[in-house]
């Protein structure tokens, strides 16, 4: 490869760093005031080698922020990357004994600068100690110095592997609220039609009964139970899409029993359901709308999937001065032990079908976890010893 060609790429990498130009940091700043103690010198650079220019990431003993290239020693220390470079006297080295830098100040006399090389061998600037006194540093002092550039290099590809990450994050965040963008429109978008499919075969259904073979009023009614599935899961995804506007809501004062007795009669029609509310918090300061939509899906569950001829839900809440308490059983079927908490993850469902014979969707439960941790707090879910499953959940004040 020609000079030529490997001083651009070797720009090209300390580009890649986006470090030029940044603010202090602490960490670098420790590596200079170490390298100066250590070789007992007025001043320590971290030096990066622009393209007309020097800049010091990190200094200690000197004012200045950056000097032109044309005067750097540390152009010379990129040279050769595999040793220091040491000048122990530049006012008798005929390359820098007319240097500003040495002829004024900071007036330069000794100087032992270390090469930054990154993974891909390219030297991006150095770590140096300079002193205005002739001097030679011990192997103890060097290995330190060595140490301490490789100390360099890797703050360099911690900070770069941290800003890709980022960038990464930023850009599946805005992929993935296109995507439920587009999952909710379409969802939208389809409801209505949908709905409309189902009216039509309700009708149809009640038409042909007695005037069509058996054979065939089953596949319509197969038709007619997909129809309430596909409703049951499009009502779903526009639930959980309608997350990140609940928990962005303002927080409110209400009364949380008042919340829960609001609720109750909204499952009181097809089976008989039996409340018990236990609650230790009178007032309640949070996203109201929120703790609504948790409740409503919990309860939703619990009468969904139930397996006996009264449906019992209980409720205990208390609070304590970081968090709301909440727990929810009921004296349904419970839990698969096999599918654990993941049947809080979207899409996955513990039963195949609720007491309606409609398959679950696997999209309410998943909604109350996202809400619990927009809301942060944390939710767990066991089998009770005496039958039915359990929830329960965190809110943070």
């Amino acid at each position: 490869m020609s000079a030529q060609l490997e001083e651009q790429e070797r720009i090209k990498a300390l580009n890649s760093y986006s470090i030029l130009d940044t603010l202090e940091e602490e960490d670098y700043n420790h590596i200079v005031e170490l390298a100066s103690a250590i070789c007992q010198t007025k001043i320590s650079l971290i030096s990066l080698v622009d393209k007309d220019r020097q800049w010091f990431k990190a200094k200690v003993g000197l004012d200045a922020s950056e000097t032109p290239r044309i005067y750097s020693f540390c152009s010379h220390a990129i040279q050769d990357k595999d040793n220091v470079f040491i000048i122990k006297d530049a006012r008798q080295d005929e390359r820098f004994k007319t240097n500003p830098l040495v002829t004024s100040d900071p007036n330069i006399v000794f100087y032992a600068g270390v090469p930054l090389v990154d993974p891909e061998g390219n030297a991006l600037g150095s770590l140096c100690v300079i002193d205005d006194n002739v001097k030679e540093l011990t192997e103890s002092q060097l290995i330190a110095l060595r140490t301490l550039s490789k100390q360099t290099i890797n703050l360099l590809e911690l900070r770069k592997k941290s800003s890709d990450l980022e960038a990464a994050i930023s850009q599946l965040k805005i992929k993935t609220e296109a995507l439920q963008s587009f999952a909710y429109a379409a969802a939208h978008d389809i409801r209505s039609p949908l709905a409309n499919i189902t009216t039509l075969l309700n009708l149809l259904a009640d038409n042909v009964v007695g005037k069509i073979d058996p054979e065939d009023l089953e596949i319509l009614d197969h038709i007619q139970n997909s129809s309430y599935q596909l409703n049951h899961y499009i009502k779903g995804l526009l639930d959980y899409n309608q997350t990140e506007f609940l928990g962005s809501a303002a927080k409110e004062q209400f009364s949380l029993i008042g919340l829960l007795y609001a609720l109750r009669p909204t499952y009181q029609i097809g089976m008989e359901v039996k409340f018990n509310f236990n609650s230790e918090i009178e007032e309640m300061f949070s996203i109201k709308i929120a703790i609504e939509q948790i409740l409503m899906n919990l309860f939703d569950n619990a009468v969904k999937y139930n397996n006996k001829e009264v449906c019992e839900i209980s409720v205990k809440t208390w609070e304590d001065s970081k968090h709301y308490h909440i727990e929810v059983s009921d004296n349904g079927p419970g839990f698969p032990k096999k599918e654990g908490d993941t049947i809080l993850d979207l899409f996955t469902t513990g039963q195949l079908e609720d007491n309606q014979g409609i398959r679950g969707s696997g999209i309410g439960l998943a909604t109350v976890k996202k809400l619990v941790s927009i809301l942060k707090g944390e939710i767990k879910l066991s089998n009770n010893p005496e039958g039915g499953g359990n929830f329960y959940f965190t809110i943070s004040k």
